[in-house]
């Protein structure tokens, strides 16, 4: 499993060097009385569905692991794109965080993982506002994933439910990349040990940017820097030239979507960019910083709206 590459996570045409690793091990079946995948899943809100539990103690099925932040994407049906980072830890407990590009929302994941099955509890600030249950399957019903597999880790599926309604929304999310670490030390791979230097650094930037903040900006900014606008690489060498193209860099909205991203979608970076963190922009884009929490590298790019399809 390589970690996510900030130019291949950040411009519209991934490469091929972002791979999954390939379960082959085979799932033992459960007693507890949860759906499965071939069953229709349902979920029936009771008052004890929204307080968060301690994790139960269960086979180790799935191959996962513990000491990694993995990227899940994929979608709520009805409700438009969903991403997660999350942590599977040894004790069966599920750390992360959850990221509603429909609402824009972000998310704490707190979970619980029984065998093959799971349970999260999306809250902010303490409140538990949706509980997603569901299950890791077997085979991909997407297909996103070879049909001759026999997936671990790679799917997750099952039922969001809110706690202002009683209606349920299947979800479904598939295993982009992951990278080394904890909640706890998220950004240890690229030698930083305290998380907040990064998270401040990139909420300071963001703010800079918003409040048109000229001087913040090029004060957390690491010369030379990365920039990608209007579909070309560029490559600033001082303030004084960045100052110059500040419109274009900011431009097409990008300095709207830096408004609303999500705080604590954030990775490490691996492979040729190690010693980097990625910061994901909403709707497309992104920022790169080093290790003391400095941008060396800015993309701004929009993601394709979705084509539109009829329905046979």
């Amino acid at each position: 499993m390589v970690a996510c590459n900030p130019l291949s996570t950040f411009t519209s045409s991934p490469s091929s060097e972002l791979t999954v690793k390939a379960p082959t091990s085979t799932l033992i079946a459960t007693d507890i009385p949860f759906p499965t995948q071939t069953e229709t899943l349902t979920i029936m809100s009771t008052p004890d569905l929204w307080e968060i539990r301690k994790c139960h103690k269960a086979s180790d099925v799935l191959e996962i692991e513990s000491d990694w932040i993995w990227q899940y994407i994929g979608d709520i049906d009805g409700r438009g794109k969903v991403e997660m980072l999350l942590n599977f830890t040894e004790d069966n407990q599920i750390s992360g965080f959850a990221f509603d590009f429909q609402n824009v929302r972000e998310y704490q994941v707190t979970g619980c993982l029984d065998e093959q099955l799971f349970t999260l509890w999306l809250r902010q600030e303490n409140k538990v506002d949706a509980v997603i249950r569901g299950e890791f399957p077997t085979t991909d019903p997407r297909g996103n994933f070879s049909s001759s597999s026999v997936l671990s880790s790679a799917v997750m599926t099952g039922l969001l439910l809110e706690n202002d309604s009683l209606e349920g929304f299947p979800v479904y999310l598939r295993l982009s990349s992951g990278t080394f670490g904890t909640m706890e030390h998220r950004f240890q791979l690229a030698g930083t040990e305290d998380d907040d230097l990064i998270l401040n650094a990139s909420r300071q930037f963001i703010n800079a940017v918003v409040s048109n903040d000229r001087t913040q900006v090029i004060e957390i900014l690491r010369f030379p820097v990365e920039i990608w606008m209007n579909g070309a690489r560029a490559e600033m060498k001082t303030p004084e030239m960045f100052l110059n193209y500040y419109n274009a860099i900011f431009g097409d909205g990008f300095k709207e979507r830096l408004a609303i991203t999500f705080p604590n979608y954030l990775m490490a970076n691996a492979g040729n960019f190690v010693g980097t963190i990625s910061q994901f922009i909403y709707d497309g884009g992104g920022l790169v910083f080093d290790e003391y929490g400095k941008v060396i590298a800015i993309y701004n790019w929009k993601e394709p709206a979705p084509t539109a399809t009829a329905n046979p």
